[in-house]
């Protein structure tokens, strides 16, 4: 069986989103952007901006880690909610066709 590569961050990225959204509906720009859409704009803007974590496993069912643990500090856990936040705000902004000058 061939070794693969894959990015420990997207499944904590991704678990964080969902219950970002589920707590945040208020704040998710308007009803014209399907939900999934939202989502997955939402945790590749949060992926793009910490630093990447990959392991090499020959078993996808096993790791060997949970990768939530990877990423379970409190300077890791404010930096992933400030950038979801960061993000509805980008996406609210985008929609409404409106981007504040850069000073």
């Amino acid at each position: 069986m061939a070794s693969q590569i894959i990015n420990l961050a997207l499944s904590v990225v991704t678990a964080e989103v969902e219950e970002f959204l589920s707590t945040h509906l208020d704040q998710m720009p308007s009803q014209t952007v399907p939900l999934p859409t939202v989502r997955q704009t939402l945790v590749t803007y949060v992926l793009t901006r910490i630093p990447g974590l990959y392991a090499k496993t020959d078993d996808m069912d096993h790791l060997g880690v949970d990768p939530k643990l990877l990423y379970s500090s409190h300077e890791r856990q404010q930096q992933i909610n400030m950038l979801m936040q960061q993000g509805i705000r980008q996406m609210r902004q985008d929609e409404l066709g409106w981007h504040p000058v850069a000073q």
